[in-house]
């Protein structure tokens, strides 16, 4: 599966499209200057941006599986046991959906940590556990 930008970089990436007057090479050197904190795509994600708003009139297909496809740091993790601690009873979507992650990160998560999800007294105990 192609990796997708958010529908913010690609209006970025457009806008630096234009100011390099549809120069792809020049635009890449450019949108890397600008956002240096940001992955640089390649030439042809400019001339295809470009090309689809022209075809169609909006940007490429944006996708939220791959953009969610973030490793797991240790803030996540913290996160999610956390919300845990906060609300128990919440679902294993509404934790994904409010930290951004997929759903089985959040399930992978406790099943690393040996938890069973579930059980909603394990799970409390699981936010002990790794925090103290």
């Amino acid at each position: 599966m192609p990796f997708v930008f958010s529908n913010v970089e690609y209006c970025d990436m457009h806008f630096v499209y234009g100011f390099c007057d549809a120069n792809a090479r020049a635009a890449v050197q450019e949108y890397q200057r600008r956002f240096s904190d940001r992955r640089i795509p390649s030439r042809s994600v400019f001339t295809r941006i470009n090309q689809t708003l022209c075809d169609t009139g909006s940007l490429p297909s944006v996708s939220l599986q791959p953009e969610r496809e973030v490793v797991r740091t240790t803030n996540t993790r913290e996160n999610i046991l956390q919300m845990v601690q906060r609300s128990p009873r919440l679902s294993t979507r509404r934790m994904a959906s409010r930290i951004g992650v997929s759903r089985m990160q959040v399930g992978e998560l406790y099943i690393i940590k040996g938890y069973n999800i579930w059980n909603q007294a394990t799970m409390r105990s699981a936010w002990i556990c790794a925090t103290g």
